[in-house]
């Protein structure tokens, strides 16, 4: 009953997201309700609960986000090799640190992958997400991060059925921040037409 829905069914799939969401309930005593807040919690659980060291929630995010936004519009299959991984991570940390980029760059993977389980190398040098729903997630996370960006790759991707649910996550977190912004947004969208319409 705890996972009635599609999408916490294909989390269920995984072994360790079925603990995530096992820990989840058992505190809160329900599942959130939204999508959004169940990918939030279950990324804090990794991120707090599998000891990423010394990097936070918030900076796990604005770490991951610009490589899964990077890695979902150019790589379909969700795998990059390791060098575009560290490229990305690389150009994200200067938001978090100010000094010793490099090293806090590999400490950062390493967590990311060996402590969190957030990163997985599916093959020799290919790195990904460990569920596609976690690419999806920063992804929207970091399209949000500005409302211009947002809606480039709204007009951008508007009718790609890959990016769907990263917009949706997109149009929650703005809608988390300014529910009015998030309203017009939603109009513009509405009206922005489509030749897919008649």
């Amino acid at each position: 009953e705890a996972i009635a829905t599609p999408g916490l069914r294909r989390l269920a799939g995984n072994a360790l997201l079925l603990t995530v969401l096992a820990i989840i309930h058992r505190e809160r005593g329900r599942l959130p309700a939204r999508r959004l807040d169940v990918y939030e919690e279950a990324t804090r659980v990794l991120v707090e609960r599998r000891d990423m060291g010394d990097w936070s929630f918030a900076e796990v995010v604005d770490i991951l986000g610009p490589f899964a936004a990077w890695l979902h519009d150019n790589r379909p299959v969700g795998h990059a090799s390791e060098a575009e991984l560290r490229h990305c991570i690389n150009d994200a940390m200067p938001r978090v640190v100010d000094e010793d980029v490099d090293r806090h760059v590999e400490d950062f993977i390493e967590a990311a992958r060996t402590q969190a389980g957030l990163l997985v190398e599916v093959a020799t040098d290919r790195f990904g997400f460990m569920h596609s729903t976690f690419r999806e997630y920063f992804a929207g996370q970091e399209q949000a991060r500005s409302l211009a960006c947002f809606e480039e790759s709204l007009q951008a991707h508007l009718h790609d059925p890959r990016w769907r649910e990263v917009l949706g996550l997109g149009v929650a977190v703005i809608a988390g921040r300014d529910a009015d912004e998030a309203s017009s947004l939603l109009v513009r969208i509405i009206e922005h037409g489509s030749s897919f319409e008649d």
